[in-house]
């Protein structure tokens, strides 16, 4: 089922369904909740979609779950950031 269920969510991803994909992902984080594979996925999923806090949320969590050891490579790289495109804050 867990198998069905990434297939799912990365088919999702490819399609730039990210609402989708997100809904996916957590049905996987509800059954798995320290996957910080899965975390990140949805993570970025969230960052695509404009939901920053939720994104920010898991990127917390999987940085909570890896050991302090720096290996922090399920976390999205410069890159991959810099595709992202944030909304402008409105000038006060």
């Amino acid at each position: 089922v867990l198998q069905v269920l990434v297939d799912l969510a990365n088919s999702f991803l490819d399609a730039k369904l990210y609402p989708d994909a997100i809904d996916a992902l957590s049905l996987i984080v509800d059954r798995v909740p320290n996957d910080t594979i899965i975390l990140s996925s949805r993570g970025r999923a969230y960052l695509q979609a404009g939901f920053y806090q939720d994104a920010l949320g898991d990127f917390d969590r999987v940085i909570s779950i890896l050991p302090n050891d720096g290996n922090v490579e399920a976390m999205p790289d410069a890159d991959e950031m810099a595709e992202v495109q944030f909304p402008r804050r409105p000038h006060a």
